[in-house]
């Protein structure tokens, strides 16, 4: 999984697994999953693709 060298960032913990959140997919390399706190109330289908290998 993830290795964790610093105090690590909400991504880091969602990524993880430490955060629960909604996945739209998942490779080895990325994971998006849907913001829960969108800019725009009434819409809720703003996604985040966190990088999960570099």
């Amino acid at each position: 999984m993830l290795a964790l060298k610093f105090k690590a960032s909400i991504f880091a913990r969602i990524a993880a697994g430490k955060i629960p959140c909604y996945k739209v997919a998942e490779t080895d390399e990325y994971l998006p999953c849907l913001d829960i706190n969108p800019l725009n109330r009434k819409r809720f289908d703003n996604t985040k693709c966190l990088l999960l290998q570099f």
